[in-house]
């Protein structure tokens, strides 16, 4: 219990009787502390995690403040909204990439057909207006049935 012994000795500054007037800055100088401890050397911060876990078997009360609980609570809503743009933002370029590829394909697939109809319109037969466009007989027929 030597890391804390630092801690109850720099809060122990404050007279009690005075603690509702002093409550604000007690508060306020207890983080500060609490700041400079999350900067400690490993083997310092590993010494002060067991003093902490030896007091919460000693007082059956878990070392969770408000102060934590609300930096959670913050922290994980900052991260499902970050979650979701960076969700939002993937699959706006998912769909551009798909958008381009099937604009592409559709594209491809018109060249051919005129490529087809342009075949028929010379006299060509089906099986090599197929061949050339690189349709199906089935396709072509289709098109001159429209």
């Amino acid at each position: 219990m030597k890391c804390l012994g630092f801690l109850y000795l720099y809060v122990g500054r404050y007279p009690r009787n005075n603690a509702s007037r002093n409550s604000r800055q007690r508060v306020l100088d207890f983080f500060a502390v609490l700041d400079w401890m999350m900067r400690l050397p490993e083997e310092l911060e590993q010494q002060l995690w067991q003093d902490i876990e030896t007091i919460e078997g000693e007082t059956r009360m878990p070392y969770v403040t408000s102060v934590e609980r609300l930096a959670t609570r913050k922290g994980l809503q900052k991260g499902l909204q970050q979650g979701r743009q960076e969700g939002r933002q993937e699959g706006r370029q998912e769909g551009r990439q798909e958008g381009i590829q099937l604009g592409k394909e559709e594209g491809m697939k018109e060249k051919a057909r005129e490529v087809a109809r342009a075949a028929m319109a010379k006299g060509m037969d089906v099986s090599l207006a197929a061949e050339i466009s690189g349709l199906s007989e089935e396709e072509i027929r289709r098109l001159l049935a429209h």
